[in-house]
């Protein structure tokens, strides 16, 4: 096991030494709404987790993004993101993201 944790850290040192940067790198993420491109919320939150984002729960001054479909929702979600000047993303612009 530990062997295998010190492969993992030696590889991520690698990775950032080489100048590979994970995409959504320390960026935080709210999924609401009904999603399009991918199967589920949970497709989606392995997506942003192995690119290294976070998935939060609610939208707070924490979040980097709001993904939803409906960028006119007057849901909660969008009310909160308005208000903290948090962008509010589709799917597409969510995989503009990644590339």
């Amino acid at each position: 096991m530990e062997t295998a944790i010190y492969i993992i850290i030696v590889l991520v040192g690698v990775g950032t030494f080489f100048g590979l940067v994970l995409a959504l790198a320390d960026k935080k993420f709210v999924i609401t709404g009904s999603l399009r491109q991918f199967k589920n919320r949970a497709e989606l939150q392995k997506i942003i987790e192995d690119n290294g984002g976070k998935v939060l729960s609610s939208v707070s001054k924490n979040a980097n993004y709001l993904i939803n479909n409906d960028i006119n929702s007057t849901s909660a979600k969008n009310v909160a993101a308005k208000k903290l000047n948090i962008p509010i993303i589709t799917e597409a612009d969510f995989m503009e993201l990644l590339n």
